[in-house]
């Protein structure tokens, strides 16, 4: 892949990703919220959030083409080696947590229409559903998006010593995937991890306007 589709793909991916999850419907901090009141705020509108986190998935893999195509760019680079794969390893779990959120709004909406109709125990067994739902979208959330930090932060450095991208770029993908992996690790609900990620898309944005000028 030549260095200007990789530039459009650093420039596209990561926007549609972080725009779709931002509008999904999501809360912006989770960690604030009960699960039962997570759940009923993603059932408000559960076709929209799964539409939503489909596109974003495929924002996710647009990203981590793009970053296995930098890593080709970086021959000879362990440190690129390293990352590519772990953000590779990570498309996977990305994936699952976006599937198993849009069906804890899919058990939120059951949930809601139950208890509209009276059937509280379907309300109840719908809610604990999505309840389960939930909570393990969080767990492998937070382990694919520490493995895509990670991986980050090894492009970052890899970058920085071959120097193939500005060195404020590269050193800011190094220092946005420490901290996304910190976050992550520490509490991936909180809103603080909107610092790393709005920071790496930012990053990429910029990383890809170079890539598509260069000659």
């Amino acid at each position: 892949m030549n260095s200007k589709m990789t530039g459009w793909l650093f420039l596209i991916a990561p926007l549609i990703t972080l725009v779709f999850w931002l509008v999904s419907g999501m809360p912006t901090d989770a960690s604030d919220l009960g699960v039962g009141e997570i759940v009923g705020k993603l059932g408000k509108n559960p076709d929209w959030l799964k539409l939503s986190v489909s596109l974003a998935s495929l924002g996710v893999v647009g990203t981590a083409i793009g970053w296995a195509s930098m890593k080709g760019m970086m021959s000879g680079s362990n440190w690129a080696y390293i990352g590519g794969l772990a953000i590779l390893i990570s498309v996977p779990g990305q994936i699952a947590e976006a599937g198993l959120i849009a069906g804890t709004g899919s058990a939120g909406g059951s949930a809601a229409a139950a208890g509209a109709a009276g059937m509280a125990d379907a309300a109840a067994a719908a809610g604990a559903v999505g309840a389960a739902l939930w909570s393990a979208s969080q767990a492998v959330g937070a382990l694919s998006t520490a493995v895509f930090f990670l991986g980050i932060a090894s492009m970052g450095i890899g970058m920085i010593l071959q120097k193939n991208v500005h060195i404020i770029s590269a050193s800011s993908f190094a220092i946005m995937g420490i901290l996304g992996v910190a976050g992550a690790a520490y509490d991936y609900g909180n809103v603080l991890m909107a610092v790393p990620y709005i920071g790496m898309v930012l990053t990429s944005v910029a990383v890809g306007v170079q890539l598509i000028r260069s000659k």
